[in-house]
């Protein structure tokens, strides 16, 4: 381990109060990792068996303290929309002349909708990112249930009234 990394300098009562006013347990544990070095000096092995960290995610820590400061500790929360093209406003604005022509009785294209958000982002995306965005807000396929095209009502009808009542297997006795 070289001597660079055993010094570690910044404000204890920093990090306590940022301690205090931790929104959550991870987040609290990160600010503890270096407020153990700089009160306490416990070493890195330390650290990670009382926060419960490996010993290289407290040693990358102490790193980005070292390089950044304070603030650097406050690590984004996990999942979200990281990759998005568009926030949730501007989707709902994309969505509304569409919307407006559902509403009216038009029959929606997904195809339509593909080109004129690829136009609107500015690069090509896949078709899965647009069936995304309509399930997102709540969207789905309502087709009439598909019938065959030859068959013909009276025959079907006369089919009702004379056909077979049920099968001869399940009228059998033991």
């Amino acid at each position: 381990m070289s001597n660079k990394y055993k010094v570690l300098n910044g404000d204890v009562n920093a990090l306590e109060l940022r301690m205090r006013s931790s929104e959550n347990k991870d987040e609290f544990r990160r600010f503890q990792t270096v407020w153990l070095r700089l009160s306490k000096g416990l070493s890195v092995k330390e650290i990670a068996q009382v926060t419960c960290y490996t010993e290289s995610w407290v040693r990358q820590l102490h790193s980005l303290y070292r390089a950044g400061g304070l603030e650097v500790l406050f690590i984004s929360k996990k999942g979200g929309r990281n990759n998005e093209n568009m926030t949730l406003e501007q989707e709902n604005e994309f969505i509304a002349p569409f919307l407006n022509k559902a509403k009216s009785g038009g029959i929606l294209e997904v195809s339509e909708i593909h080109t004129t958000y690829e136009e609107f982002i500015g690069r090509k995306v896949s078709v899965s990112v647009v069936y995304l965005l309509l399930h997102r807000h709540g969207w789905r396929k309502i087709s009439p249930r598909p019938s065959h095209p030859k068959s013909d009502e009276k025959v079907l009808e006369s089919f009702k009234k004379n056909g077979q009542k049920s099968s001869t297997k399940l009228n059998r006795k033991p």
